[in-house]
């Protein structure tokens, strides 16, 4: 039995290429973000915007810890075939 990389992760319910590509956009929508917060001079607009921001970063952050850890239990898993002799 092998395991298959693109199984949708339980804690984001996508696949690692689909993780891969929101983060991507999620990094670039955080890029475009801080960029328009330098150019904003009203501290109400820019609590909106780091409020925005933080948001995205932990949507972020969810992403990146499922993709670690459906890496470390793939990993696991293969390892445990290779000792069996699987």
């Amino acid at each position: 039995m092998v395991a298959t990389p693109l199984v949708p992760n339980g804690a984001t319910g996508a696949t690692p290429y689909e993780q891969e590509v929101k983060l991507e956009k999620l990094f670039g929508e955080l890029q475009a973000g801080f960029k328009k917060m330098e150019g904003v001079a009203d501290p109400n607009k820019q609590a909106n915007i780091l409020k925005d921001l933080t948001n995205k970063m932990q949507e972020a952050k969810r992403y990146c810890k499922a993709s670690v850890t459906a890496c470390v239990c793939s990993c696991a898993y293969l390892t445990s075939l290779h000792k069996t002799g699987a």
